[in-house]
């Protein structure tokens, strides 16, 4: 009996050992993969809650594409230096004045608005400031409509200066009764409008 004895013990450790050594890394392996399963599902899950958001605001965007088309327009992000003079002669004709003439120059950086410039940078964009130097020639009412529709227009103009002289008539004898009805004035305006640079 004492070699069963130490037959079925010897049996008994072995089992043990092979517990210990196989089946319990094992285990622990099959443990350490389901906790990594639980985790790309939630990595999964919230993946998919990303997509929802995107496609969902994708939406929103398409559904506003007019609204964005008339920031883009209101605020370009190319100086289109041809489009503002373009801009600039309907407005004077379609207003009674004479554009004589127009130049664009891109200003400089503002140092006092830095605080700004480093927000606009970390949010990707840039706002530019484009001066308009314009000289138009006409009545003081067509001028008065004139600034109306530059306010009314759809791209951002900030009037910054003006200034103005009348026009000498020279095929008029008295000249102070030509003044007194409808003077033919010229106007220097100094006009900013703005872009993004990206």
């Amino acid at each position: 009996m004492n070699s069963r004895l130490i037959l079925n013990l010897s049996i008994f450790l072995l089992l043990v050992f092979v517990i210990l050594v196989g089946v319990k890394p094992a285990f622990s392996s099959v443990s350490n993969l389901r906790g990594e399963a639980a985790l790309r599902k939630d990595e999964v899950e919230k993946e998919r809650q990303v997509l929802e958001k995107i496609k969902s605001l994708s939406g929103a965007v398409d559904s506003r594409q007019s609204e964005v088309k008339r920031l883009e327009a209101a605020i370009p992000n190319s100086e289109s230096k041809p489009e503002l003079i373009s801009i600039m002669e309907n407005l004077a004709s379609q207003n009674g004045l004479g554009l004589i003439a127009i130049s664009a120059e891109l200003l400089p950086d503002d140092p006092k608005s830095r605080k700004e410039r480093v927000e606009n940078i970390l949010q990707g964009a840039v706002l530019k400031t484009l001066k308009l130097d314009l000289k138009l020639t006409g009545s003081y009412e067509a001028f008065k409509s004139w600034l109306d529709a530059v306010e009314n227009n759809l791209r951002i103009f900030d009037i910054q200066n003006i200034s103005f002289s009348v026009k000498e008539n020279s095929g008029s004898q008295n000249q102070t009764e030509v003044l007194k009805i409808n003077p033919v004035m010229e106007y220097a305006v100094v006009v900013n409008t703005y872009l993004i640079k990206k």
